[in-house]
């Protein structure tokens, strides 16, 4: 399989001989990633909607429709997530998003250890289980995995530092101008 494109034929031609490519065509590898990819569409979604009620993100995105449906937000994920389903680089977005959601995680868990030293009375409005022990041994955990998926795959971890890199600044950039207004 590590070396088959498309996945499902290939199973089912070990499955069903050599009519298996009828059974499941080759393109339907990609169909099944689309509709898989649908669930994660929503996620995509709900933070798009959160991030424009905070300011973060295009006013826009905080329309919802009779039912509660975030619909701007909702197509405006449908869109990017169709668009690298459909353009070849879905593996590539997969590679870059592992390392900066790894980096993110090792970030919260270093920030909440930070911020409990340095704010010692601030109200705590959820309580964090095994505190220090769980967000220290969480980093100790991310840590070598950053480093490895850096070096094992140094293309897509560039892309990814890059992405980190003008994120912060642009985010600075733009706040103000996105800031939201009842």
């Amino acid at each position: 399989m590590a070396d088959e494109p498309f996945v499902g034929g290939a199973a089912a031609a070990v499955l069903f001989g050599i009519h298996g490519d009828q059974i499941i065509p080759r393109h339907c590898d990609r169909l099944a990633a689309g509709y898989d990819q649908c669930g994660s569409a929503d996620d995509g979604t709900r933070v798009l909607l959160a991030m424009g009620r905070d300011g973060l993100f295009a006013h826009q995105a905080t329309r919802v429709n009779a039912g509660g449906t975030p619909t701007t937000a909702l197509l405006l994920s449908t869109v990017v997530t169709g668009a690298f389903l459909f353009s070849g680089t879905f593996g590539a977005v997969l590679g870059v998003i592992a390392l900066l959601l790894a980096v993110n995680y090792l970030l919260m868990f270093i920030s909440l250890i930070v911020l409990r030293i340095r704010e010692p009375n601030t109200p705590r409005p959820y309580r964090a289980w095994g505190y220090p022990w769980t967000p220290a041994s969480r980093s100790s955990l991310d840590s070598p995995f950053i480093v490895g998926v850096a070096l094992s795959d140094p293309h897509h971890s560039a892309i990814a530092l890059a992405i980190l890199l003008v994120s912060y600044p642009l985010f600075r950039g733009t706040r103000r101008l996105l800031q939201y207004k009842p």
